[in-house]
């Protein structure tokens, strides 16, 4: 009577669940979220930049527009998004200042911090989680709670990467800290 049993059914079928996101996910999802982890582990570092790449970073929200405009958005939800990255870029105005540590005309020096890391990885998981949900049940990714959350999350994030963006780039040029 007292036999061994497996696990509980329903642990298994997560673990299946699981195991199918993972593994349903294009080839191409792995080697970015790679990238993205790079490019957030090497933002914890001081580090001097050139600054043009930062007027890259906005080209971000297209990326979240295209997002949100997959899921068939109602005006509503256009005005979130908008309000989101509103709010977003103005937290970035405010914070980036406090990680820029000299700027010159053509680069910038940057106090390591974890807010890129925590954002990049914040875009890719919120897009990956909206294609898993769309893929395995599209009646959760047509809710609206659903659409919101993700919604708030690219408008926030993404505005985020404008407001630093425009932080840097008008940043005092005062030169660069001297090597200590």
């Amino acid at each position: 009577m007292g036999g061994a049993r497996g696990p509980p059914q329903h642990a298994t079928g997560r673990g299946q669940m699981l195991s199918g996101v993972l593994t349903g996910a294009p080839v191409w999802v792995w080697p970015l979220l790679g990238v993205l982890l790079i490019i957030g582990l090497r933002a914890m570092r001081n580090r001097v930049s050139r600054v043009w790449p930062f007027t890259l970073m906005p080209l971000l929200a297209i990326l979240a527009v295209n997002a949100v405009a997959g899921l068939r958005p109602s005006p509503e939800l256009w005005a979130l998004f908008a309000a989101s990255y509103g709010a977003g870029a103005f937290i970035g105005w405010r914070f980036q200042p406090r990680w820029i540590t000299g700027r010159d005309d053509s680069r910038v020096a940057l106090k390591g911090e974890p807010l890129t890391l925590v954002m990049l990885l914040s875009i890719f998981l919120a897009n990956f989680a909206a294609g898993a949900v769309t893929a395995m049940a599209p009646h959760l990714a047509s809710s609206p709670g659903f659409q919101a959350g993700f919604t708030l999350i690219a408008g926030l994030a993404s505005g985020l990467f404008l407001g630093r963006s425009l932080a840097i780039l008008n940043a005092t040029r005062s030169g660069l800290p001297k090597r200590q």
